[in-house]
């Protein structure tokens, strides 16, 4: 049972820091490519790459976005992100959390790396590279306590809700009261939309589906021309959420 119930609750958990991430990303990426930000420094790789005999280009750097589970410091959700500068290119590949890599210690899935010697961002770094061939420049990891108010600071966001969402848990403070049809979700709503999954006629694979569409509309909000006043709001929103050596 307690299985079961966890793994609905990082269905959740994993959307809405997938939404952080890649807000995170937007962020850094916006902010390096109108110069608001230098580049990070990354002197200490070249030296890695020459001594291997590679060519590094200038101008592209790699960051390892996750998001951490708060109960158990466990990277549930793993992004390598590459930035080309110049060519103004991001490219975003996914490391399934389950991932098992060949490590000594008795839970040998990458999500445990970080977590299993006291938050070691560099052991994770070690297992990234082992299963994709690139060593992180950078990392940032991502809370999920800033979802809502990122919504709210995007001034809500159009979805077409494909049900009526009335549940109530007052063990979770769960109060979820969404009318179906196409609609403004404000932070409070956006998050109810989220955890939802009491009557889905297919179960998780609907809150799923719902769950991903969610994240497309999220994505669409923030590249529209209206959120660009928004950015030093959303920026100090995502930096309260996140741990970074940028």
């Amino acid at each position: 049972m307690k299985q079961t119930q966890r793994r609905k609750r990082d269905a959740w958990l994993y959307i809405i820091s997938v939404v952080l991430i890649l807000a995170s990303v937007a962020m850094i990426g916006y902010a390096i490519w109108t110069k608001w930000v230098s580049p990070p420094d990354i002197d200490e790789f070249e030296e890695v790459f020459s001594a291997a005999g590679f060519d590094r280009r200038e101008n592209f750097f790699t960051v390892l976005v996750v998001g951490i589970d708060a109960a158990s410091n466990s990277t549930d959700t793993i992004m390598l992100a590459a930035f080309d500068i110049d060519g103004k290119k991001l490219s975003i590949m996914s490391i399934p959390r389950d991932t098992i890599t060949n490590v000594s210690r008795r839970v040998k899935k990458i999500n445990a790396s970080y977590s299993s010697n006291g938050k070691d961002i560099k052991a994770l770094y070690d297992e990234v590279e082992s299963v994709t061939g690139v060593r992180p420049d950078k990392y940032v990891l991502v809370t999920v306590d800033g979802f809502a108010d990122i919504i709210d600071a995007l001034g809500g966001v159009e979805f077409d809700v494909p049900i009526d969402m009335i549940y109530s848990d007052p063990t979770q403070n769960l109060e979820i009261n969404i009318k179906k049809g196409y609609q403004k979700l404000n932070g409070h709503d956006a998050m109810g939309l989220m955890r939802y999954r009491a009557t889905y006629a297919d179960g998780d694979i609907g809150r799923i589906k719902m769950q991903q569409a969610f994240v497309g509309a999220v994505m669409d909000k923030m590249m529209t021309a209206s959120t660009i006043p928004k950015i030093p709001e959303l920026a100090e929103i995502i930096l309260e959420n996140v741990e970074t050596d940028l």
